[in-house]
């Protein structure tokens, strides 16, 4: 029966190690890899995370001339809501209270939660549970009454003007 001395040992233990060293870059690279596309998906990222996902299947909330119902967690809800509504919502911290909603059908909204200056967390959906999308970094107040102002004029800008990743 052979048995191995310390230098054969000792050879053994650097084709392990090469192999395991091999399997740990294979496994760091992934690592890295899996990082670099989900980068910008943690609300505390701060940096410039990825390109907005937008849904070019969807179309924008109904035509100029259907209105839009405002909610919010501390005061009653407008079924017409207006620019002025949105406004005073995000002027009155206490009346809005800790949310916000403003919605062009069922299952088709922009709504935000946070309170006073922030930071709000930002979602919008298009119908289905599919088509339900949340802003990947923390806004502020200032970022979250902008997007209600464009998204009651059907502005289309309040999707490109943040990240978004699916719910």
């Amino acid at each position: 029966m052979f048995v191995p001395g310390p230098f054969e040992l000792l050879i053994l233990a650097a084709i392990l190690l090469m192999f395991v060293g091999i399997l740990m870059a294979v496994v760091v690279l992934v690592v890295y890899l899996v990082q670099q596309t989900n980068r910008g998906h943690s609300p505390h990222h701060t940096a410039p995370g990825p390109e907005p996902h937008l849904r070019e299947d969807v179309s924008e909330p109904g035509p100029a001339s259907e209105t839009m119902t405002l909610e919010c967690a501390q005061s009653l809800p407008s079924a017409d809501a207006t620019e002025a509504d949105i406004r005073q919502a995000f002027a009155d911290d206490t009346g809005r209270g800790e949310f916000i909603i403003l919605a062009a059908a069922d299952q088709v909204f922009l709504q935000a939660s946070g309170e006073d200056d922030g930071p709000y967390a930002l979602e919008y959906r298009e119908g289905s549970g599919d088509r339900h999308f949340r802003c990947t970094r923390d806004l502020t107040k200032a970022e979250v009454e902008g997007a209600f102002l464009k998204y009651l004029n059907r502005d289309a800008r309040w999707k490109t003007d943040f990240p978004w990743e699916p719910l």
